[in-house]
């Protein structure tokens, strides 16, 4: 089954953590075709909230969420990237390999566009 926003809601709406439900609303809001940064997730999920979360988080939640998800999820984590790391250096070999096929399907691997809000 595949895992979307609304069937995390509750788990990430919790009140000392609900920067995490933000954050993946914005994830959420990337079009296909698109990578976003980090950092640009981050400030618009600032901007949205009110909050002061950074790109550190929102790395973090990118992979509490695969791992959550078991990496069956129809939130678009595979849009995420590091500023300027449009091949997914940083990630792991599976990660890798599963965030290419997506882009790969989305048209966002060999001439990727920056999402900005």
């Amino acid at each position: 089954m595949t895992v979307g926003l609304r069937d995390l809601e509750e788990e990430l709406r919790t009140s000392h953590n609900e920067w995490r439900w933000y954050a993946a609303s914005v994830i959420q809001d990337i079009r296909s075709g698109y990578i976003c940064s980090y950092g640009e997730v981050a400030r618009e999920t600032n901007r949205r909230a009110g909050l002061n979360i950074n790109a550190r988080n929102v790395g973090w939640l990118r992979g509490y969420l695969y791992g959550r998800t078991n990496r069956d999820t129809s939130i678009p984590l595979h849009r995420l990237a590091k500023a300027g790391d449009t091949r997914c250096a940083a990630d792991s070999e599976r990660t890798r390999r599963e965030a290419k096929t997506l882009r790969i399907q989305e048209r966002s691997w060999e001439n990727p566009k920056w999402w900005s809000f």
